[in-house]
């Protein structure tokens, strides 16, 4: 993997993560949308994108450092 970074690039790299991941969000938004109503569908990617958050920055450790205001 480290020689994929270096040959690409880490900001590629990071470019193209994000584009996949955004596409497929896109996907599941649209899939969601089709059988739930517009805020249940708000409400379940916020919650995802959350638990997510929380459980990387937990992982991390940055959760516990941070202070409240950033979280809010």
């Amino acid at each position: 993997m480290s020689a994929l970074v270096s040959f690409i690039g880490l900001g590629e790299m990071l470019a193209l993560c994000s584009a996949v991941t955004f596409a497929t969000s896109q996907v599941l938004i649209r899939l969601g949308m089709q059988t739930a109503t517009p805020i249940a569908t708000a409400f379940i990617i916020n919650g995802v994108v959350s638990v997510f958050g929380l459980a990387v920055s937990l992982y991390r450790g940055t959760l516990l450092d941070s202070g409240w205001m950033p979280l809010f």
